[in-house]
């Protein structure tokens, strides 16, 4: 049986003609894969040229590629339409009065490209591109963040992060990836490697950058590869290892009365190119018969690789261990403070003190009664009075006493307050109007706070302490 010709018809970028005759559609594609694998390569082969004649944007470039890295500004011959995000976002963080320029963060790239695909016309491009996705991808996790409230969750549930903010980030991803469907064909992007952890522990694996909802929503996910054979010759162009794909065709055996779906795509793509999927379109591969270079074999690692990750594992144990030991060590020295400050205070044998205060009044007042009983001698014009020694206001009943609240402002000024837009003094400021501390002003009046409130303050901040390693015995006798 001779093979379907590959045909793309004019404004259509897959073939329509797998063998049930229903369209093929694949509206999100993305690549990965190791520097100079052919990613970006790849994404400039799907839509290549101008709109012929008679197209609404007819001489026009069918691909836009949004250049993130300057990856792409060698291809000019490719006929695409190339944007160079970085220079076109830093032209609106520049400075006008002494034009200065801000480096742009992932989320000045979110906002950017987002506006910039808002502007492009349904059909003005068959294929869009952005290349890498890392700092897209980035920024809008940077976009959640700022505006939890968009996406009905709280400040706190965002700082958490965990389910709550993924959750939010993987939601937002696939209707940002259908916005952009919705603007051409097919809208492909790359993504580079890193490599796989397992806690601490590099597997010696490598794994694409960005969130899972990049594979999700993808209706084709190749991971590229361009390895030397054994005589060192790179190939041209390059292999793909078929990571998710949802192309399908879906046909029915009228004898045996069953739905029979036929995947398009083989698990390896011997050479990944845009032509080449039009061809699996065309005539799937058989999955009875695949041929060698159509299977996924998994790579295992050479004795060089084994070694290189045992060293590395010996590495970060080491290093856990030496963490472990610290946090236990830090552990006990808080759980022996708060053993300390669980016992009860003896209270110190003041007898001789109080016998030496009573002499010293007894010697005052006998002093005292010898002065009344001497007429006092008569001034001097030339000496002028002493002026009479200031009485110390007398302290309401119930309110905190000058060493409680010194003893409070010490124990505050050792806590450690959070990073952030809030002074320490900001901190204290909160902490004491959220206990009910009187106020005047905006400013906290400690005289008129009551010894109660005081001692749930002192209560309250020492533990806190505690918690963070701070001995307060310590802190207060510096």
């Amino acid at each position: 049986m001779a093979k379907k010709k590959p045909v793309v018809p004019p404004g259509q970028l897959w073939p329509n003609m797998p063998i049930s005759g229903s369209p093929v559609v694949i509206a999100v594609i993305g690549a990965t894969g190791e520097y100079r694998s052919g990613k970006t390569i790849f994404g400039l082969q799907i839509a290549p040229g101008a709109h012929p004649a008679g197209h609404k944007f007819a001489g026009k470039p069918r691909t836009r590629v949004y250049d993130v890295e300057k990856s792409t500004s060698t291809y000019q011959g490719s006929g695409a339409e190339i944007v160079n995000v970085i220079e076109e976002v830093q032209k609106g963080l520049t400075n006008p009065n002494d034009k200065t320029t801000k480096i742009p963060s992932a989320l000045d790239i979110y906002l950017w490209l987002l506006g910039d695909i808002a502007k492009i016309q349904p059909g003005q491009f068959d294929c869009l591109m952005i290349d890498p996705i890392t700092d897209f991808d980035a920024g809008l996790a940077s976009y959640i963040r700022n505006n939890p409230g968009k996406f009905d969750l709280t400040s706190n549930q965002i700082s958490q992060g965990g389910g709550l903010l993924w959750g939010a980030v993987k939601q937002h991803w696939k209707t940002v990836l259908a916005t952009l469907a919705s603007r051409c064909q097919t809208f492909y992007f790359t993504a580079h490697l890193r490599d796989e952890f397992m806690g601490a522990v590099p597997t010696g694996k490598r794994e694409p950058k960005g969130k899972d909802t990049l594979q999700e929503i993808a209706s084709l996910y190749l991971w590229l590869e361009r390895k030397p054979n054994g005589d060192g010759q790179v190939p041209e162009k390059p292999t793909a290892i078929v990571m998710k794909e949802r192309l399908s065709d879906t046909v029915f055996d009228h004898e045996s009365g069953e739905l029979r779906i036929i995947p398009l795509m083989p698990p390896r793509i011997p050479v990944a190119t845009p032509l080449a999927i039009r061809e699996y379109i065309a005539n799937p591969p058989d999955y009875a018969k695949l041929k060698d270079d159509e299977r996924y074999v998994p790579q295992t690692l050479n004795d060089d690789d084994r070694l290189a990750m045992k060293a590395m594992i010996a590495k970060n144990e080491a290093e856990a261990a030496a963490s472990s030991l610290a946090a236990t060590e830090h552990q006990e020295k808080i759980v022996a403070m708060q053993q300390r400050l669980s016992e009860p205070q003896q209270t110190p044998d003041r007898t001789h003190e109080t016998q030496a205060a009573a002499a010293a009044k007894r010697e005052v007042n006998a002093d005292a009664a010898l002065t009344q009983s001497t007429p006092a001698p008569e001034p001097t014009p030339a000496s002028a009075p002493e002026p009479a020694a200031a009485t110390p206001e007398p302290l309401e009943p119930g309110l905190a006493t000058p060493d409680s609240l010194k003893k409070l402002q010490i124990l505050l000024s050792g806590i450690q307050w959070p990073d952030g837009e809030k002074t320490s003094q900001e901190w204290i400021q909160e902490l004491l109007v959220r206990a009910g501390v009187p106020q005047e002003d905006g400013k906290v009046k400690p005289k008129k706070m009551s010894q109660e409130m005081c001692d749930k303050l002192i209560e309250m901040t020492t533990k806190k302490l505690v918690k963070q390693g701070v001995d307060p015995e310590e802190l207060q006798a510096k």
